[in-house]
């Protein structure tokens, strides 16, 4: 090998070394309190470099970064880059087994005193109260007056593995919480407890802490409840059928006001006077719906003979939604005894009647629809929609798309769905992976 070789080799590799060492020199960060570094630019979640970081940031997820989710005791700003996302907010990540909101008053912050009263000024704010499935822990968010989520709170220890359900009632003061127990005498295996517990009603202020859920056993075995104000409409299965009771805790008294030799019913609760009643609704067979008088015991069938029926009453019983096993949502006029289209596609269990306006009713509908056991294969977790919102007039016919999550890279699939009483506001839990969502009506 000669000597000029060996040299221009070896001025080769020197220029490719000062090459280098320039190149990472002014790749490096001058500052760097502007870079945050790289466990604060990225955040995520466990631990680096022997130090804990924070969650996981919300841009390295498929959600909008401005979308406010909060799960564990941490801020997350919003910033608000288009009318939409003003309007939608992710309320909490958990999974949310049930969930109400209840308006409140308190002092304003810092504490401005009225000159003319004397007295602290006060704002309303909303309180969102939601609880855990596979704990049972209520949880409480406020919205602010100025439309800002505040930080999430847990407010009771329930600590119940198997917790499915949280149904809030008597204006969010109580919750009942069902949950499957084993039972080896049990032909199923396990038995439904339904656990009734008092939520504290001291939770504002910073130096609350969370307390262990107090109450009361209902009937074992409850399978279906459904909640008007401060009362409960229940459904119990038993060796001779299903019995209906209607319980008032604040007097723990309860009033058997239905039974039926034939199972599988569900309910909805529609006034002191009336519940409506309806056959598990299966694609391959036809249900019926009833209706149920409190004073007399008595019930009569309102409408059926179609496949898939789901049926959702408007406050005033006078329409009532139903959809079939097509997923053809129409309103039926329970005094004209006929049926009208709604103008879209969905099961009237992803709906909402408005309590103001007895006309209106705000759905989450599938933006494309293939042919399918419905509703069955929906309410078995066996499918799932990405869904457009929709708000209808049973009066008008008229119809229209209140906002598309998908255009917005968020999917969809709204169950539950229920509104403030202000009907400012919709909320609706997402099927897909529990999270609890709200929508601004303003």
């Amino acid at each position: 090998m000669s000597k000029k070789f060996i040299i221009i080799v070896l001025v080769i590799l020197i220029l490719g070394g000062l090459g280098f060492y320039f190149f990472k020199k002014s790749s490096t960060p001058q500052d760097d309190t502007t870079s945050g570094g790289f466990s604060d630019f990225f955040n995520f979640g466990g631990e680096i470099g022997g130090t804990k970081s924070s969650k996981i940031n919300e841009a390295t997820t498929t959600e909008p970064e401005n979308i406010v989710d909060i799960t564990d005791q941490e801020e997350v700003p919003v910033v608000a880059t288009t009318e939409l996302i003003k309007k939608l907010q992710k309320i909490t990540s958990l999974n949310v087994a049930g969930a109400t909101v209840v308006w409140k008053t308190r002092n304003i912050a810092p504490e401005i005193i009225n000159a003319k009263t004397k007295k602290p000024e006060t704002e309303e704010f909303l309180s969102i109260l939601y609880g855990e499935k596979g704990t049972g822990n209520i949880f409480e968010r406020d919205l602010n007056a100025q439309n800002s989520l505040e930080i999430e709170k847990r407010i009771v220890i329930s600590n119940i593995p198997e917790t499915e359900k949280a149904i809030f009632l008597n204006n969010g003061k109580q919750v009942i919480l069902q949950y499957a127990k084993q039972n080896s005498a049990s032909k199923t295996g396990f038995e439904i407890e339904s656990f009734l517990g008092n939520i504290p009603t001291n939770t504002v202020g910073d130096n609350f802490f969370s307390q262990e859920i107090e109450g009361l056993f209902m009937d074992k075995n409850i399978y279906d409840i459904s909640i008007l104000k401060d009362k409960i409409f229940y459904l119990v299965e038993n060796s001779s059928g299903v019995s209906g009771y209607v319980f008032t805790p604040a007097s723990k008294t309860k009033s058997l006001v239905f039974s039926s030799p034939f199972k599988g019913f569900v309910s909805q609760f529609i006034s002191d006077k009336s519940i409506l009643l309806s056959t598990k609704a299966t694609s391959n067979l036809k249900s019926f719906v009833y209706t149920i008088d409190t004073g007399t015991k008595t019930y009569k069938k309102v409408l059926g003979g179609e496949n898939g029926l789901v049926a959702l009453s408007s406050p005033g019983q006078k329409i009532i939604a139903i959809s079939d096993n097509t997923l053809a949502l129409k309103y039926y006029d329970t005094t004209l005894r006929e049926s009208s289209p709604a103008g879209t596609k969905t099961i009237a269990s992803k709906c909402a009647w408005s309590q103001k306006d007895g006309a209106v009713l705000f759905c989450a509908a599938p933006r494309t629809i293939t042919s399918q056991a419905f509703p069955d294969n929906w309410y078995q977790g066996l499918i799932s929609f990405n869904d457009s919102f929709w708000k209808l007039n049973s009066k008008t016919g008229a119809s229209e798309v209140l906002f598309d999550p998908v255009d917005f890279d968020i999917e969809i699939d709204g169950q539950k769905l229920f509104l403030d009483d202000k009907e400012s506001r919709l909320f609706f839990i997402n099927k897909k992976d529990g999270s609890l969502w709200m929508y601004d009506l303003s």
